[in-house]
């Protein structure tokens, strides 16, 4: 899976007076080449953190997106800077996109 950010950079616009010079046909297959390049970009999964006590550790948060679990020795993810889940990778701004 390829990141579409990535894939983004790696293209460079083509000169104008190239395309002027292009036949309809050129054109479309050069669109159509662009297009497959991004037909395997991997979407953003949105999530949340939840905190939770498990066994005496208050401090144990879990991902709603993928369910995995976290414990951690000080403050919270947000403190902690964690935008992302470690395992799943997922955006931790879901409490955001439901207002």
């Amino acid at each position: 899976m390829r990141s579409l950010f990535r894939e983004e950079r790696k293209m460079k616009p083509y000169p104008t007076e190239e395309l002027e010079r292009m036949s309809k046909r050129e054109i479309i297959r050069l669109y159509k080449r662009t297009v497959e390049q991004f037909n395997d970009a991997v979407p953003v999964r949105h999530g949340k953190w939840k905190q939770w006590d498990s066994y005496g550790f208050e401090d144990t948060y879990e991902c709603t997106a993928c369910g995995e679990s976290f414990v951690l020795i000080e403050g919270t993810p947000i403190t902690n800077w964690y935008k992302y889940c470690p395992s799943c990778g997922a955006r931790m701004d879901a409490e955001r996109k439901e207002e």
